[in-house]
């Protein structure tokens, strides 16, 4: 992948192994628009935000007042909210449609009922009675994948804990079960999740495609640069019609290794003692977790899909000082939303800060945003939680 710096109004043209002058770094504030107050300066027009192309002047302010407010946001709470017309809103744009047909096919087609039907699967993989050949069978692992630093981390496709990068464990986890596509080479992430016609498959590489060009466009507009594709099947905006996406398969360039994971929190009662078990709890508030506090490695992290179930997620808020839930019938981000809007949760991982503060050193710190997953309540204990999140990672911002 390369990358062009575009110019704007508020950023000089220089190399990405440069750093900023330091006439360039005017005050993100200043070029913020003028309706955005502190208690919503979280969210992000994400229309605006696909349609405003960094290499074109035509939109500069508005290119401008978006990187601004991305940034700010970054700076004073450690996450955004990216707002779009939902797919039942009268006011959807054909952009926001293809955004609510492909975020409302999410959870099934990235992670079926995986754990309700696992040991029938089992049954039916193991039983004479019934065979399945396991080329048809969805729950199948993929290849290792290796890391930005050439180290192998666990297999794509499917994982209910058992292989690591090899397949000599045999404890799978009770907390949850993943499916893991990446995004440099969709084919080699192992059995899609399929059906007679391939559907889910269609739907895994729309929604990897989705995923990866939301994170592009944040990607050049808060770093004011333009990412350009090695390869033309790159399908960064395929996504969005539908009868191009198996045409496009979605590689990614040589130094890609994004991921997107589906995943499902079983939150049943051995899950909840086994977390206890663990000893995972909340260092901040002694919370009891599913996953404990970390920061990803990173450029952008993005949950498409907030749900209206069971949440989990929790970014740490800088300017608030608390724990935010982001997804689910509880998040207190529904109260941001106006009717008719549906969100996704974007944040950022090392990566994104290292590459920021050397671009930027002179501009106010941004930090990795400090997440983790909470173990279910306890009116929530046997209800499953199904998560979507896409990780970008391209190696030479690593």
């Amino acid at each position: 992948m390369s990358v062009h710096i575009a110019q704007t109004p508020s950023f000089s043209v220089f190399s990405s192994n440069d750093v900023a002058p330091q006439s360039s770094l005017e005050s993100v504030s200043a070029d913020l628009p003028n309706n955005v107050a502190n208690n919503d300066l979280r969210k992000i027009n994400l229309l605006k935000l696909m349609s405003t192309d960094i290499q074109s002047d035509d939109n500069s302010t508005i290119r401008s007042q978006i990187r601004s407010q991305i940034i700010a946001a970054l700076q004073t709470h450690g996450y955004i909210l990216l707002t779009y017309p939902s797919s039942t809103s009268n006011q959807g744009s054909a952009l926001g449609s293809a955004l609510g047909s492909s975020t409302s096919k999410l959870h099934s087609a990235l992670l079926p009922p995986l754990h309700s039907t696992i040991s029938s699967i089992k049954n039916l993989l193991t039983s004479p009675q019934n065979p399945w050949p396991p080329s048809s069978c969805p729950l199948t692992k993929g290849s290792v994948y290796f890391n930005e630093n050439s180290t192998p981390m666990y297999k794509l496709g499917y994982d209910n804990g058992t292989g690591g990068t090899s397949d000599s464990h045999n404890t799978e986890d009770p907390i949850r079960e993943y499916y893991r596509v990446s995004s440099k080479e969709p084919e080699g992430s192992g059995g899609f999740p399929s059906d007679k016609y391939g559907s889910r498959k269609f739907e895994i590489v729309r929604i990897l495609n989705m995923c990866r060009h939301v994170c592009d466009c944040l990607l050049s507009q808060s770093l004011a640069v333009t990412v350009n594709r090695r390869h033309r099947n790159s399908g960064v905006r395929s996504w969005a019609e539908e009868e191009k996406v198996l045409r496009y398969e979605g590689e990614g360039g040589e130094d890609d290794y994004s991921i997107l994971y589906g995943m499902n929190y079983f939150n049943t009662v051995e899950a909840v003692e086994h977390a206890r078990g663990q000893g995972n709890y909340g260092v901040k508030d002694g919370r009891l977790l599913n996953l404990k506090e970390h920061v990803d490695p990173s450029l952008w992290v993005l949950e498409p899909v907030l749900g209206d179930g069971v949440g989990g997620l929790e970014v740490w808020d800088e300017r608030g000082e608390k724990w935010v839930l982001c997804d689910g019938v509880r998040s207190s981000l529904n109260d941001l939303l106006l009717p008719g809007e549906a969100a996704m949760v974007a944040f950022v991982g090392k990566g994104f800060a290292k590459t920021y503060s050397r671009m930027y050193p002179d501009a106010k710190e941004i930090k990795p945003t400090l997440h983790r997953v909470v173990a279910p309540r306890e009116d929530e204990v046997g209800k499953e939680r199904r998560s979507v999140i896409f990780e970008q990672k391209y190696g030479e911002y690593m």
